[in-house]
């Protein structure tokens, strides 16, 4: 049974993203790294128009309020094997697929140390270039692949 960040996991490497290195804290801060991936959202408005914007234009600096100005890598994510079942288990299926604090079990990660204590947080919800909630969301994921790569 696959999960479905294992899914899209599969789905990156198939069209040509290369898995990097989760973020490592030890001994010191290693960022991730792995295929850039631009992020598009897209819904339809209240006119049922279709609307887009860079995901990381919903994601605020809490510095400079100004929108996160990263993309995300393919950092990858784990797999941990539980010892009694033998069972591997994709780790970003905890909550980890796609984030703006740093997480070794991240499948999509930041690469800038941001942290995921609360009064270390560099990001924050632009909520007013999100749409209301309970609005459909689509979120399009596009690596950007070596110009060799994209040839295929």
């Amino acid at each position: 049974v696959y999960s479905q960040a294992q899914v899209v996991h599969a789905a990156l490497l198939a069209i040509g993203a290369e898995t990097g290195q989760p973020v490592q804290w030890h001994p010191k801060f290693s960022p991730p790294t792995g295929t850039e991936i631009v992020i598009e959202a897209q819904w339809l408005d209240t006119a049922g128009k279709w609307q887009k914007i860079a995901a990381r234009e919903w994601v605020q600096d809490v510095d400079t309020d100004k929108p996160m100005q990263t993309n995300w890598v393919f950092a990858g994510s784990s797999f941990w094997q539980d010892k009694e079942t033998g069972e591997q288990i994709y780790q970003a299926e905890a909550g980890d697929f796609i984030c703006v604090s740093n997480f070794s079990t991240a499948t999509l990660d930041i690469p800038t140390e941001s942290s995921q204590v609360y009064d270390g947080l560099l990001f924050a919800a632009n909520t007013k270039k999100i749409p209301p909630l309970g609005t459909p969301v689509r979120l399009v994921l596009k690596p950007k692949l070596k110009k060799a790569q994209a040839a295929k």
